[in-house]
């Protein structure tokens, strides 16, 4: 079901009409255009799978040559989150041009390929979408699944480099950035702010190697007194391990952080005064680069979460306005199917070896049905499309091979000499365009619901039965024609 965000503050109970004259002007165009947004997509994606290319390729070297450095370990942090801020993105324009043609379906009257006896939901997805946009969305949930399968390939390296990288930092942070107003707080007896930065240290501090006490009395000598003991704060520096902090851990020392730099206080004194400006903006900047840090940790549900699909399958709401007139609706009104139709039908090459990312689609509403909305019956229905939907999807697709591979053998062994007559008089024959079948008949392991099918044999049996029935038909033509009218 679609909802218009405006409607729950129309429902308010203040609300006046008077004061939001636009209020109930809706939109002729979605605001985020599929077709045109899918160059931008292109670019980012091209952009972003070459860094990760190139990223995986050293990881390959330094991983024999020794652990990586700060640097490194900041890049491949640093490409995690990008390629998680890619794909979320990526996946809001999608979710919003589908959920937009939900909320806008066609009619008889401006598309002539709808019928006037159309149901709503056949409206909304079979007859809503132009042959461009049902290209552009193909395109764009390939470079989503396509990013988040190479992201998943790579997660036990780039985990590690994470974790490495949360702790150096936070480590950092600790015992550099905050010893200095730590000291400062101790010596002018601001209380209330060293007990909070201690607490802060006394939470996340790793102090294995003894180099780093809150509560030493060495933190209210003079800075001088301090150097010569201890050294300078620039020689501390944390031994790198691979151990991020809890989530309990990072929760209260970014809470302790900000308040104190916050200008609103729930008591009465402000301690942001009693910082000078230039700890403030490191404060500031561990909170901002310490924001994303649950995402990172938790990068599997993470990147799950921000490539999910599953609306494109869910029509429950539309079930339930048809009042007990529909059990389930035929596939051809499904969103998964329609993708995936349009490819076998079109037979564009560009589009041909995208193909399993749509069938993709399935795994995404069968996952959210069992884990999310925990209702086996949605399950059950996903499952019962799927298998009717794998079978169409076989059926076309072997079909689609053993016309295109026959014709292509056609144009091969037609007689030269035919072929320079027939261009004497204006006539081309032309050799079928090239389609990248190949990638798809290598598949062996298809996974779909959890099952891992072979469609290399499923399209073979099917092409060899096509095959036989051929050679059957064409042995039977010339046994029932005359000797003369087979052409040698």
């Amino acid at each position: 079901m679609q909802i218009q965000p405006f409607s729950f503050v129309r429902r308010s109970p203040y609300f006046e009409p008077s004061k939001w004259p636009n209020a109930n002007n809706e939109g002729e165009k979605c605001h985020v255009n599929i077709t045109e947004r899918l160059k931008t997509m292109r670019e980012q994606h091209l952009e972003y799978v070459t860094n990760l290319s190139r990223l995986n390729n050293e990881v390959a070297i330094y991983d024999r040559d020794g652990p990586r450095s700060d640097s490194e370990n900041r890049e491949m942090t640093q490409l995690m989150l990008s390629g998680i801020q890619l794909l979320c993105s990526w996946t809001s324009d999608v979710v919003e041009t589908v959920s937009w043609k939900l909320l806008h379906p066609t009619d008889h009257r401006t598309n002539l390929a709808c019928p006037e006896t159309a149901e709503e939901y056949e409206r909304a997805t079979k007859y809503n979408y132009q042959p461009a946009e049902k290209a552009a969305l193909i395109e764009a949930v390939s470079m989503i699944k396509s990013v988040q399968h190479m992201l998943s390939k790579m997660e036990p390296i780039l985990n590690v480099a994470v974790r490495k990288h949360i702790y150096a930092e936070m480590q950092d942070f600790i015992q550099i950035t905050l010893k200095e107003p730590l000291h400062k707080a101790v010596k002018n007896k601001k209380d209330l702010l060293a007990g909070i930065i201690q607490s802060i240290c006394d939470t996340c501090a790793d102090n294995c190697a003894g180099n780093f006490d809150p509560h030493s009395v060495e933190m209210g000598k003079p800075k001088k007194q301090r150097h010569s003991a201890a050294g300078s704060i620039s020689d501390i520096r944390a031994t790198r391990r691979s151990v991020a902090p809890s989530s309990t851990q990072l929760y209260m020392a970014r809470t302790m952080t900000e308040s104190l730099i916050s200008e609103r206080s729930g008591s009465k004194k402000i301690l942001r005064k009693d910082i000078e400006s230039k700890y403030v903006e490191r404060l500031a900047n561990f909170l901002r680069i310490s924001f994303h840090w649950p995402a990172l940790l938790a990068f599997s549900e993470t990147l799950s979460e921000c490539c999910e699909l599953s609306q494109l399958w869910f029509r429950e709401f539309y079930l339930e306005m048809t009042m007990g007139r529909r059990i389930q609706f035929p596939i051809d009104m499904s969103m998964p199917w329609i993708l995936t139709d349009y490819i076998l039908i079109s037979q564009d090459p560009a589009l041909i070896e995208s193909i399993f990312y749509q069938l993709d689609l399935y795994n995404d509403a069968a996952h959210y049905a069992l884990k999310k909305f925990k209702k086996q019956f949605l399950y059950d229905e996903v499952e019962a499309e799927v298998n009717l939907c794998f079978d169409q999807f076989v059926f076309k697709m072997s079909d689609a091979v053993f016309t295109y591979y026959k014709q292509l053998a056609s144009n091969m062994l037609l007689d030269k000499r035919f072929k320079a007559d027939c261009q004497a008089l204006g006539i081309t024959i032309r050799a079928p365009p090239h389609c990248r079948y190949e990638t798809l008949l290598c598949q062996r392991h298809v996974q779909l619901l959890g099952r891992s099918i072979d469609l290399n044999r499923l399209v073979s049996q099917r092409i060899n039965t096509s095959l036989i029935r051929a050679i059957d038909v064409a042995i039977s033509k010339f046994e029932s024609e005359e000797l003369s009218s087979i052409v040698v």
